[in-house]
């Protein structure tokens, strides 16, 4: 430890550029702490933090430690930019001369993007804080993610674009579903499909649930009903399992998928080849353009269908069934209300007060 800077040096060293050995320690700790987090956080948080030290790069500063003035920057920079004419090249301006800005980042992202930022301030200001003596003011540091700056710098942001709220998927409901059921046909493809999309609605899982669900775990039941076992998902960190109910629908289409597949073993959902062979596998990529087609097959906008147009519609069937919050969170995987809150919201509108009172009044 004789290499390090002694306490003296503490400030001048955090207002610069981390050494080396510092890095060194952040790197080690982020690698320890990334088996305690989802694969697609680490995923995301990877490809955060590349954008935010791609930009500090290019406007000559650092990533860590930042400051709220920086990011803040970062922010605006990231959620909009100039509106420039097509033809002329040049930058369009309001009438009182200033620029006209265009959004180009959804107010999610840049979210997520704060998110990570403030996740390696505090690791490293815990590495450096670990070091002891040499950081002893460490302690102290506040997350330049976490002032007061910063956190109005996005609830600016929020406000400037709310009227360009992040776009929820839109639902596929029952009647949808057995729509897409009927129209697509019994070929091999289509019939992948019409079990894919059935499970997901029955099942509510996640793109990466789908695609690692095994035989052995499904359990039929006589009353042609089954259920799967989710040995692993996103709030389910710890591998403890969940299992989700399937109806005798999709079971039926399930075997039918099987069956043309000549699967016996192994995963259930594989994509299928331009020949028509059967592979070993899909990945959760596939899941999402597997519904795009699904859309326009069935003649629905497709910009408008995601992989989360079951969850959503399934989330929406429950509410207009009466099921309790708790229900819904515990059918779905979810931690907290917020997201089917959001899913429920414009279902609710039709259960609301208001809508109660002009149905007994005769006004509905």
């Amino acid at each position: 430890m004789s290499n390090l800077p002694s306490p003296k040096q503490t400030l001048k060293i955090i207002d610069g550029m981390l050494p080396d050995y510092v890095v060194k320690k952040v790197e080690e700790r982020l690698l320890a702490y990334k088996e305690g987090f989802a694969d697609n956080t680490n995923r995301a948080r990877a490809a955060d933090y590349r954008v935010f030290k791609t930009w500090c790069d290019k406007n000559g500063l650092r990533p860590v430690p930042s400051t709220p003035e920086d990011i803040e920057r970062f922010m605006w920079e990231r959620v909009q930019q100039k509106k420039v004419d097509k033809i002329t090249g040049e930058v369009k301006l309001k009438k009182d001369g200033k620029p006209i800005y265009e959004q180009i980042k959804a107010v999610a992202t840049v979210e997520r993007n704060l998110a990570t930022i403030k996740y390696m301030h505090d690791v490293s200001y815990e590495v450096m804080q670990d070091l002891t003596d040499p950081y002893e003011n460490a302690a102290k540091l506040k997350n330049p993610a976490d002032t007061r700056r910063v956190r109005i710098a996005l609830r600016a942001i929020k406000r400037k674009f709310r009227s360009k709220a992040q776009r929820q998927a839109a639902p596929i409901r029952l009647d949808l579903m057995e729509e897409i059921i009927s129209t697509l046909t019994d070929s091999l493809r289509h019939t992948l499909y019409k079990a894919l999309v059935s499970v997901a609605f029955d099942s509510m899982m996640r793109c990466s649930e789908l695609v690692n669900i095994d035989l052995d775990h499904i359990t039929f039941e006589d009353d042609g009903s089954a259920k799967v076992l989710v040995p692993f998902h996103k709030s389910d960190q710890e591998g403890e399992g969940s299992y989700r109910y399937l109806s005798s629908t999709s079971v039926t289409l399930i075997h039918n998928w099987i069956t043309m597949a000549h699967i016996e073993e192994g995963l259930l959902f594989r994509s299928v080849n331009k020949a028509n062979d059967v592979l070993d596998s899909m990945h959760k990529d596939r899941v999402a353009k597997i519904y795009k087609v699904i859309a326009r097959l069935c003649g629905i906008k497709a910009s408008t269908i995601s992989a989360h147009s079951t969850r959503v519609g399934a989330a929406q069937e429950l509410v207009t069934f009466g099921a309790t919050m708790p229900e819904l969170m515990l059918a779905g995987d979810w931690k907290s209300s917020a997201m089917p809150v959001r899913y429920a919201k414009k279902i609710n509108v039709d259960k609301g007060a208001m809508a109660t009172m002009s149905k007994v009044r005769g006004r509905s």
